[in-house]
Order: structure tokens, then sequence, then C-alpha cells
């Protein structure tokens, strides 16, 4: 889960930055980072089954 989610970070972010630089060109507004919340759900799962792994050691 965490390598998947290494492999996607850096991707999105640079599709995320050429969405953004032709926003900025354009005088339009931003758009939300499209990876923030499953990276976020990821990172707290994979915290949660290394502490339950510690605990039920």
């Amino acid at each position: 889960m965490l390598v998947l989610l290494g492999v996607l970070a850096p991707a999105q972010a640079w599709r995320g930055w050429r969405r953004d630089e032709r926003a900025m060109r354009l005088g339009e507004p931003l758009a939300a980072p499209v990876l923030a919340l499953p990276l976020a759900l990821g990172c707290t799962l994979a915290g949660v089954l290394v502490l339950l792994g510690m605990l039920l050691r």
C-alpha cells in the first residue's frame, strides 16, 4: 500500500503542477489536490496497522 502511494504521489504531483501552471497562465482558479485525501487515509491506515502489529505481537 505504501509503495503504491509512493508511486502515485509523484505522478499526481507532476500532473497537478502542469494543471496549476496552465491555470495560472490563463488566470483561472487553482484546482484542489486530487491525492491529498487518499494519501492521508493510506498513511493513517498504515500507521494503525503497524501499531496493531506491535500491540498484538
